[in-house]
């Protein structure tokens, strides 16, 4: 027993050399392998974010945050546009006049461009409305952009000032054209637009024109914008009384009609609302074109639900 324990023990060193070294020469080979793979991964990961810091921060936060829109916002089919009841026929609808006495405007479907879950429109509207969010924080990442009626969500309070562009009597020429670069450079999530008011005129070479800008715009727009969310809001109906004072005004349904039109070839949302408004007379101003704050706070709640604003 003694000389087999001897015999078998004079071999241990040799099997331990045997085995321990080419396990250790794998070992190694695989550790230099990964060093060099983690070599090659953090340099990877350093040019990305040196890339990033290049990138306009808030486009990015734009983009994650509507991970669903990409950049062709082309015009889909009626198939294409689910989560919108009224859209689905849109361009079959004939235009029609308002028929409320004591007001002159169209009586047109709103368009939306983009799905929506109609649902969390509901639910946020339902939260705004009963106090749970406030409008200020609705809007936080939102553009009000054009003439006095959006001035109105500045001098009610309805947004922050940082949030409106906006002047009484402003026109897309020269207002929208001097402010084109900082609305991209805010870069919204969403982004309302309300002109025609102020370039509006009697003679149809004043539409044709109108239009012509704002089909300019509405290109120069989605193409810098191309994650947000435009949504041109229509010319509301004005009162009789603003039209025996200007009659230039009883062509607010001309206009509508048009823009509606471009709206749809342009892949861009378009609000109207001109029934509630007329079916809320005592709460225009006295020129009978503007609105005191309690219909914009009714409307803002249409403009949720209509628009998919949540």
């Amino acid at each position: 027993m003694k000389i087999f324990n001897k015999k078998y023990l004079s071999i241990v060193p040799a099997l331990l050399l045997v085995t321990v070294i080419p396990v250790l020469i794998i070992v190694s080979i695989l550790s230099l392998k990964t060093g060099r793979a983690n070599d090659v991964n953090t340099s990877d990961g350093e040019s990305y974010l040196a890339a990033m810091e290049d990138q306009d921060v808030r486009k990015v936060e734009n983009g994650l945050r509507n991970p669903d829109r990409t950049q062709d916002q082309s015009t889909p089919s009626a198939d294409e546009t689910p989560g919108h009841e009224e859209t689905t026929a849109f361009e079959q609808d004939e235009f029609k006049l308002l028929d409320i006495e004591g007001f002159v405007g169209s009586d047109q479907k709103s368009y939306t461009p983009y799905a929506f879950d109609k649902e969390e429109a509901e639910k946020l509207a339902k939260r705004v409305e009963e106090g749970e969010l406030s409008l200020k924080e609705l809007f936080k990442n939102t553009l009000f952009v054009g003439d006095s009626i959006m001035v109105g969500f500045s001098d009610y309070r309805i947004a922050n000032p940082g949030n409106v562009i906006a002047n009484v009597g402003a026109m897309m020429n020269p207002d929208l054209s001097n402010n084109i670069q900082a609305i991209t450079d805010y870069n919204p999530e969403v982004l309302f637009l309300h002109y025609g008011l102020n370039e509006m005129g009697e003679e149809e070479y004043f539409l044709e024109k109108y239009i012509e800008d704002f089909e300019k715009y509405l290109s120069q727009l989605k193409e810098n914008l191309p994650y947000t969310k435009i949504v041109v809001v229509s010319l509301w109906p004005v009162k009789d009384i603003a039209v025996e004072n200007q009659s230039r005004l009883a062509r607010v349904p001309a206009y509508n009609e048009e823009i509606r039109k471009s709206c749809i070839k342009f892949g861009v949302a378009y609000n109207e609302n001109s029934r509630l408004f007329a079916s809320n007379p005592d709460w225009y101003q006295k020129d009978g074109i503007h609105c005191v704050s309690q219909m914009y706070l009714t409307w803002i709640n249409e403009l949720i639900k209509e628009m998919g604003l949540y």
